[in-house]
């Protein structure tokens, strides 16, 4: 008789050998991770979304009394050394941020008077990016 796996987003039971192999971040793998692509993709998003939690909160403690301008140069200046193509890579999850943001605050209504501005200037930032004629 096989020995039975577990999903680990939805906790259902599944043959050894049979689960899915999620990838996470760092390139890092775990294999019979999953019963199905849904929960496998469920996995890597909460992943990523623990990953860039204490990164967005050291973001927000620099910001928090200090220089958003400097902020601004000191992550352009670091991204700079990185390749190019993750430059891209970045500047367009960056984008795509401004347009999830907006979104959650303005049609969601998930925001209030103290982040109405943030949410406002996210969403011009997002129109700007991907609406313009060259």
């Amino acid at each position: 008789m096989a020995n039975k796996n577990y999903c680990l987003m939805c906790h259902e039971s599944f043959e050894e050998g049979t689960g899915r192999t999620v990838y996470l971040t760092g390139h890092e793998k775990i294999e019979d991770a999953c019963c199905s692509s849904e929960c496998a993709d469920k996995y890597k998003q909460k992943n990523l979304e623990d990953t860039v939690a204490p990164l967005i909160k050291t973001l927000c403690n620099i910001v928090n009394g200090g220089s958003p301008s400097a902020l601004g140069k000191a992550l352009a200046m670091s991204l700079m050394r990185e390749h190019r193509y993750l430059q891209a890579e970045l500047v367009n999850a960056i984008a795509m941020f401004c347009g999830e943001y907006s979104t959650e605050g303005l049609e969601k209504n998930r925001m209030d008077a103290r982040n109405e501005a943030a949410c406002h200037q996210a969403k011009r930032m997002n129109v700007a990016a991907y609406n313009f004629s060259d």
